[in-house]
């Protein structure tokens, strides 16, 4: 049986990514999907160089249809059993606006799209992450990244996707997935029902199963 893998939504800093990828390598085989722009050649040697394995599934992420083809992609290369799915908010330039300058569509690009991703990026892993959820060790997880921003539209997208994760933590815990919100700090940890795969890791984890 193949074992078990981690799949990851690239933010496009590879700072970010690089410490993500590390926390599951070389224990786990890692997917990540990322957008045709993004340079992960500093993830992929950091990777390779703790002795780990990562794969790339290019898509354009500027919408949600990338996912069911991505998905597919992934579990024809490592099968169907995730350990752990994470969704990270990914990293834009964008001119923060005044509130009273701020148009629907600014608001829809900047705080709605990224929710519907988070959505649609829960609906394609959890069905994966279930067929993990009778084996030893840590349960499956599905882990929401925060934006690390101070804008307006990344604090509402933030506070969403915690709402997304307790939501689902209520729905889902019960069923044996854990489902957590990270939102990495520049400066010091704080820590809240951090998961023990990313306590070291410099954010603020809340844990929202139950």
């Amino acid at each position: 049986m193949a074992s078990a893998f981690v799949l990851i939504l690239a933010t496009g800093s590879p700072d970010v990514d690089t410490k993500i990828a590390l926390k599951f390598a070389p224990q786990y085989p890692l997917a990540f999907i990322c957008d045709t722009k993004d340079d992960l050649k500093q993830t992929v040697k950091a990777v390779q160089d703790a002795g780990g394995e990562m794969l790339l599934f290019e898509a354009d992420l500027s919408t949600n249809d990338y996912l069911p083809e991505s998905i597919a992609s992934v579990t024809k290369s490592f099968g169907k059993r995730c350990a752990a799915a994470i969704f990270q908010l990914r990293t834009r330039l964008r001119l923060s606006l005044p509130f009273l300058e701020q148009s629907t569509s600014h608001i829809r690009e900047t705080a709605v799209s990224p929710i519907a991703g988070a959505y649609a990026f829960a609906q394609q892993a959890v069905p994966l992450l279930f067929n993990h959820a009778d084996r030893a060790g840590y349960p499956p997880t599905l882990i929401f990244s925060g934006s690390s921003g101070t804008s307006n539209s990344d604090r509402i997208a933030d506070n969403a996707l915690v709402a997304l994760s307790r939501s689902l933590g209520r729905e889902f815990g019960k069923k044996g997935i854990h489902v957590s919100h990270v939102k990495f700090n520049k400066s010091r940890e704080t820590s809240l029902g951090t998961d023990q795969r990313t306590e070291d890791t410099k954010a603020t984890s809340v844990s929202c199963s139950q």
